[in-house]
């Protein structure tokens, strides 16, 4: 699969887009209903906007979806601002045969997420990397669509941060402007910043940021002990974190079967009810069909 930037992709996201329009599921529209949940309304400027999609098959019959990668462009979301402004997608779209995305069994629902920030949000033009790209500050009305369905209307506000969060916001910047203008040249500044905020700072919206960056830029210098010792700071101290869903995979991929199954059920016991748990109850699961696969 190739993938192009956006500005240089215009064609191929229009052939994409009408082979898509041109082969609808069958009766996908009817049988489909896409729910979109914004964690809270109101954001502060550089803060990840995550959004939960429930994609619901309401039919008898089973049907899967096209992919739900943003990438091929399947998955259209809409964000306007308050002067009637439609953000474009920053991330690059994909060349090629768009592939199918997750099967739903009658009255399933399937669980997505995306980072607004990351796909909608400013900084690409600075070379950030896309999980500190973000939404200026604002109204906003968010809408998706998928399959020939829409999802429910959502609107937010991003704000500008003040007192503690205020300062945290600036270590943020700071990060941004020195690490990572120019692909990392200065990993060491941008890692001494971070580790600043969340030394500081733990309870700030800006510190599951913080720490997801710490363990990429200290795998930037092949410190691979302390990006695991980051990574699992992380799950264990902030379970709720949309983030928790991209580390944990990294985590298990640095263990053995047995630790897996230790660190998964510790996750379970310590934080029951939240994002990290429902996660490590989804791989034990895995895991323990790996180990007695059906006949």
């Amino acid at each position: 699969m190739k993938c192009s930037k956006n500005h240089l992709s215009v064609t191929v996201a229009v052939i994409c887009f009408a082979l898509a329009v041109a082969t609808p599921h069958p009766s996908a529209a009817d049988d489909l209903r896409l729910e979109i949940r914004l964690t809270k309304d109101t954001f502060l400027l550089r803060e990840p906007i995550w959004v939960d999609l429930y994609f619901t098959n309401e039919g008898r019959e089973s049907l899967t979806l096209n992919s739900l990668d943003l990438t091929w462009q399947e998955l259209q979301v809409h964000v306007v601002n308050a002067q009637g402004d439609t953000l474009e997608y920053s991330g690059f779209i994909a060349d090629g045969v768009c592939p199918p995305g997750p099967s739903l069994e009658a009255y399933d629902t399937y669980y997505h997420y995306i980072n607004l920030s990351e796909n909608f949000g400013k900084g690409a033009g600075e070379y950030l990397p896309p999980s500190l790209r973000y939404l200026e500050e604002g109204t906003y009305t968010l809408q998706m669509r998928h399959t020939g369905v829409s999802s429910n209307l959502a609107e937010f506000k991003v704000e500008h941060p003040k007192g503690d969060e205020g300062l945290a916001y600036r270590l943020v910047r700071d990060a941004s402007r020195t690490g990572f203008k120019y692909y990392h040249t200065d990993t060491q500044q941008a890692i001494d910043i971070f580790q600043r905020l969340v030394t500081k700072y733990p309870k700030s919206v800006y510190a599951e940021l913080a720490n997801y960056e710490l363990a990429g830029l200290h795998g930037l210098l092949g410190e691979s002990e302390r990006t695991y010792q980051r990574l699992r700071y992380l799950i264990l101290h902030y379970p709720n974190s949309h983030f928790v869903l991209k580390a944990l995979p990294d985590l298990l991929g640095q263990m053995s079967k047995g630790q897996q199954i230790e660190f998964l059920t510790e996750i379970i016991e310590r934080h029951p009810q939240t994002r990290a748990s429902d996660s490590a109850e989804r791989f034990l699961e895995m895991l323990e069909d790996e180990k007695n696969p059906k006949q």
